[in-house]
C-alpha cells in the first residue's frame, strides 16, 4: 500500500504585534485550520479561544471573505489579540 503525502498551504507569517503584552501563546495546527475554513461561506467566524490571536489572523490573511469575532477569558490574551495586525481591522473584533 503507497501513502500519499498530504499536500501543504503556503507557510503564513506570523502576525506582527503592535506592542508587548506579555502574553505569548504559538498557534498549533495553522495550516490545517487555514485549510480547514477555505470552504467556510463568506461571513462572521467566532473565534472562543482567541488567545494572542495568531489564528484569526492567518484566517484573516488567507480568507479575503471571512470576518472574525473573538473571545477568551483571559483579559491578556485579549489585549495580545488586540495588537495582532494584517490590514484587517474592519474584519475583527474581540471581546471578553
Amino acid at each position: 500500500m503507497s501513502r500519499r503525502k498530504a499536500s501543504r498551504a503556503p507557510r503564513q507569517e506570523r502576525p506582527e504585534r503592535e506592542e508587548p503584552t506579555g502574553f505569548e501563546h504559538e498557534p498549533v495546527m495553522v495550516h490545517e485550520v487555514v485549510r480547514a475554513f477555505a470552504a467556510v461561506p463568506a461571513g462572521w467566524v467566532f473565534d472562543g479561544t482567541v488567545g494572542g490571536g495568531g489564528h484569526s489572523a492567518a484566517l484573516l490573511a488567507a480568507h479575503e471573505h471571512v470576518r472574525i469575532i473573538g473571545g477568551d477569558r483571559d483579559p491578556n490574551a485579549l489585549t495580545a489579540a488586540a495588537g495582532t495586525r494584517r490590514g484587517a481591522r474592519s474584519r475583527r473584533s474581540a471581546s471578553r
